[in-house]
């Protein structure tokens, strides 16, 4: 159980440990200690001071015994420890204690564990589990609730969801994290989960894509939330792990995954914070890709449930979200027009289909590059043009990737890309577009403007890359309207409830959203639109189930 403290006197040492450069202390282990057995990434407190470690729990570790003892290896500290009060926190479980069968064999695992501990020290920031948020600025809260209020309006669904089950509380006491885009949306998807009962933590999926104002209401509403927009890579991963990491050094019940980093996290460094999963949900097509891949290697820690593959998410949410609120983030970024340019837009799924379309709408020349026949001549029957990018490159004044692939845009196309010409993703990672590659290529890269970054080559052309090739419409702009995420976030909302009753009866495989689920929310969503269709006859419904 990561995340407890444990405090005692130093009752004896161990000479090996000195003699691998460092000093261990051995103490006594009350008995209310209920964290598991095994090798720990720990920081122990001498005088004051604060120092990495590795602490060793169990029976006399190492040497077997009935007598349960944690031995401390601390790194950088000189002094003499026999007789003083130690404080131990245990950070992470890093592996099972095991015996060796010589000293050797010892001495060996040790300095392995030594160097991983020092490898996760330098890439995560210590976890302080007292902290109850961390957020940029929570002088912003008052805005962001007012935002908050507003979105509930724009949410018919979310917020019918929450009047019908918020009374039952089907998630009373479940433990639900989420790593998903933490904006005014989400804020509202979050309350809701609170009303249903549940205890929530949360983080962002991008490193850019917080509304700082969110976040802020969020934390004055009492929910642990930990992101910021502008973090650095090992500030994310300190985020999520914080997130993660529920009080008694428990781990979540059920989370919401926006691209696959917290089923890559549990389902690895972080599998001790897994031991109670019972499910989760998955919001992204690149997350739904790493899902079934680790499903069909066996490797899936958890029933997960694809929420990206709804109807209510991928008709709506990706195709005409996506297709406004990257033209939204480019234009306001770019301050260009659209009409009379070149689009290349990289990829023909639901994403890239509403990008191709709202550029068409306002006067673009699209091209359509795809690797899926079908899509291509899909493109083709919407009057699109189609080729490879290695010819769409010469042509391009502004590039959109939407695949969830990566290398979609690399060094070749750079060498013929029109002078001033614009690279944006709207893919959920930012390996799209090969940054590091064009850094390479150009002499020099400098700001033009916010989230514009200037590449200049060797020959004086000079090509743009908005936000640093991540998420474009939630890195430079405001994300999807919140109309558009209502439909989503109920999926969400609805699938978890779903999981949580379900629980005992899943297997560790990726389930599609019930039929049920998506076509209430859809009706909800008509009936909130002011609109209304037709109902089959009990006649027609056994014409479409007979075979007559």
């Amino acid at each position: 159980m990561a995340g407890m403290t444990i405090e005692g006197v130093v009752e004896h040492g161990r000479r090996l440990g000195r003699e691998l450069g460092f000093p261990t202390a051995n103490m006594a282990v009350p008995d209310s200690v209920t964290a598991a057995d095994g090798v720990y990434y720990s920081r122990a407190e001498v005088d004051g001071t604060l120092y990495d470690a590795m602490s060793n729990l169990g029976s006399n570790p190492s040497v077997g015994g009935a007598v349960r003892h944690l031995e401390t290896h601390i790194f950088g500290f000189g002094g003499s420890l026999y007789g003083r009060t130690l404080r131990v926190e245990l950070v992470r479980k890093i592996r099972d204690e095991r015996r060796f069968a010589t000293i050797g064999e010892l001495r060996a695992q040790i300095a392995r564990d030594k160097e991983y501990i020092l490898e996760l020290k330098d890439n995560t920031m210590y976890l302080d589990l007292t902290m109850p948020y961390k957020v940029a600025d929570m002088s912003l809260a008052e805005w962001g609730r007012k935002e908050i209020e507003i979105a509930e309006h724009e949410m018919p669904g979310l917020m019918a969801v929450r009047r019908k089950y918020g009374p039952q509380k089907p998630l009373e006491g479940v433990r639900v994290m989420g790593s998903l885009h933490m904006t005014i949306q989400t804020a509202v998807l979050i309350e809701t989960l609170v009303e249903l009962g549940a205890d929530v933590r949360w983080c962002s999926c991008n490193i850019f894509s917080t509304q700082d104002h969110a976040a802020a209401a969020i934390a004055e509403a009492g929910v642990p939330v930990f992101a910021w927009k502008g973090e650095t890579l090992p500030e994310y991963w300190w985020c999520t792990a914080m997130a993660l990491s529920f009080p008694g050094g428990k781990g979540p019940q059920l989370i919401v995954d926006d691209g696959g980093d917290l089923i890559h996290l549990l389902g690895g460094k972080c599998a001790d914070l897994g031991e109670h999963l019972i499910g989760g949900c998955e919001e992204t097509t690149t997350g739904i890709h790493r899902l079934y891949a680790r499903e069909r290697a066996g490797i899936l820690p958890c029933p997960m449930m694809a929420v990206n593959d709804a109807k209510a998410k991928h008709y709506y949410d990706n195709k005409y979200g996506t297709g406004q609120s990257s033209w939204d983030a480019i234009m306001h970024t770019t301050n260009l027009m659209v009409a009379g340019k070149t689009v290349v837009v990289a990829g023909y799924g639901w994403c890239g289909k509403g990008i191709a379309m709202r550029a068409k709408g306002m006067g673009a020349d699209v091209i359509v590059t795809e690797v899926d026949p079908f899509k291509a001549l899909e493109a083709t029957m919407e009057n699109f043009r189609v080729m490879p990018m290695d010819e769409a490159a010469k042509y391009g004044d502004i590039f959109v990737t939407a695949t969830g692939c990566k290398d979609v845009i690399v060094e070749r196309h750079f060498q013929v890309m029109k002078h001033n010409a614009i690279l944006c993703n709207s893919g959920h990672f930012d390996c799209e577009v090969d940054v590091a590659a064009l850094g390479r290529l150009a002499e020099e890269r400098f700001p033009r403007r916010q989230n514009i970054e200037g590449f200049r080559l060797p020959d004086g052309r000079i090509l743009n890359v908005l936000a640093e090739g991540r998420l474009v419409n939630l890195a430079a702009g405001n994300g999807h309207p919140a109309e558009i995420m209502d439909m989503s976030f109920a999926v969400q909302a609805l699938s978890l409830e779903w999981m949580a009753k379900h629980a005992p009866a899943l297997e560790k495989k990726v389930y599609n959203v019930p039929a049920e689920i998506d076509d209430q929310i859809g009706r909800v969503k008509l009936a909130a639109m002011g609109l209304a269709i037709d109902a089959l006859t009990p006649e027609q419904e056994a014409y479409l189930t007979g075979w007559d």
